[in-house]
């Protein structure tokens, strides 16, 4: 681990006035969680729904402060989030206790790449937002599917005028999907370019873990 890339996290995390890519969560997430019911007629309402996803377990990479997290384990779902910075992890569980769902929280603070090298753990939903150049990440993320689970993976696109800085390479949505395509346990492999408004241009892959 880069000591100087995670003391720079620790401090941007540090800045509650400073949210890197935001508060809002990605609206996808909520799409994923209600893709866990394919059947839109069987989805539960409100409160079966919450009973339902408690028996599932979801898992967000590179989770920061938590604004995918949150919409995770309000859901119901039991979640972890793993960050390298102790700073972002420590405002995610603050977050999860005021707002009553850290009984759903599991925080991690590790290396991403060495934590989904070495766990045991699998997941029926998978999202990462804004993972970029770690080798192997989304090989490594797709290992962490349960047969049948979802996997939700989002970047900045290369067009986009907010994302990390030019020397780290960011793949065009063809080459996204062309990696996910490539891994064999995967099916269902999508890859689509949303703007968000005039800061944000992204990729979001969507994908299911073959049964």
């Amino acid at each position: 681990m880069d000591r100087d890339l995670r003391a720079k996290w620790n401090e941007r995390w540090a800045d509650h006035d400073s949210d890197v890519d935001g508060t809002d969560p990605n609206p996808e997430v909520e799409e994923a969680i209600a893709g866990l019911f394919p059947d839109a007629s069987a989805r539960p309402g409100s409160e079966e729904r919450g009973n339902a996803l408690s028996t599932l377990r979801a898992v967000d990479l590179g989770s920061g402060a938590g604004r995918n997290t949150a919409p995770l384990a309000r859901a119901g779902l039991q979640t972890t989030a793993v960050d390298f910075s102790p700073v972002a992890i420590a405002r995610l569980c603050a977050r999860a206790a005021a707002e009553g769902w850290d009984e759903r929280l599991i925080g991690i603070t590790a290396d991403l790449v060495t934590w989904m090298q070495t766990t045991a753990e699998r997941y029926d939903l998978v999202v990462a937002g804004y993972i970029h150049g770690l080798d192997g990440a989304l090989s490594q993320a797709a290992r962490l599917l349960e047969p049948g689970g979802r996997l939700l993976w989002i970047l900045h696109a290369p067009e986009s005028p907010h994302g990390p800085p030019p020397h780290i390479h960011r793949p065009s949505a063809e080459e996204v999907f062309a990696g996910a395509a490539g891994i064999d346990v995967l099916t269902d492999v999508r890859a689509d370019t949303v703007v968000r408004d005039e800061r944000f241009t992204d990729i979001v892959l969507t994908a299911t873990r073959r049964a």
